[in-house]
């Protein structure tokens, strides 16, 4: 399966651009499949030739270098995995790769410190109060609807009961 992958997202063996169609449509998307791809092989669940491991870094160390990290969890937190991939490529792209990984992860601890904190949103006062008076009437409006049903249940069962006592009385 990991072959057959291979040669259609990174092989490209229909001749359909697939490099070129992810670049101008979602370059982070091919750089989450070679990843995949070259965790897939380090941890022993794809038997890659060497040529499509270096193939796979040089593609992906290429996209990072050109895009940037996509910030995918896969590679960001997962040091094993990108130093496989800095073993794949030649020691300028290797450098390069981890230099744009570290600058990602440095920017991702830096945001993650100054937190985050969420408006409050509150209703006004006449909104709270039309939001009452709406909920108020709609409970009333159910209260009537259940004993205008409740009398009419009731009145039919006595006039039920009437026939039949009248209907005993004659026989």
């Amino acid at each position: 399966m990991w072959d057959e992958i291979y040669d259609v997202y990174v092989a490209d063996k229909h001749d359909l651009g697939i490099r070129n169609f992810y670049e101008k449509q979602n370059p982070a998307a091919l750089e989450d499949v070679s990843a995949t791809m070259l965790e897939s092989a380090r941890k022993g669940m794809w038997k890659a030739t060497d040529q499509q491991l270096a193939a796979l870094a040089r593609l992906h160390t290429e996209l990072v270098n050109k895009y940037g990290p996509s910030g995918s969890q896969r590679v960001m937190d997962n040091a094993k995995l990108r130093d496989f991939i800095a073993q794949k490529v030649d020691p300028e792209q290797a450098q390069q790769y981890r230099a744009d990984i570290d600058k990602a992860r440095k920017v991702s601890v830096d945001n993650a410190d100054k937190g985050m904190v969420m408006k409050k949103e509150t209703m006004s006062a006449d909104a709270q109060s039309t939001q009452r008076t709406i909920s108020t009437v709609v409970i009333i409006v159910i209260v009537i609807v259940i004993l205008v049903i409740v009398a009419v249940l009731v009145r039919r069962r006595r006039k039920t009961n009437s026939l039949n006592q009248e209907n005993w009385k004659q026989q």
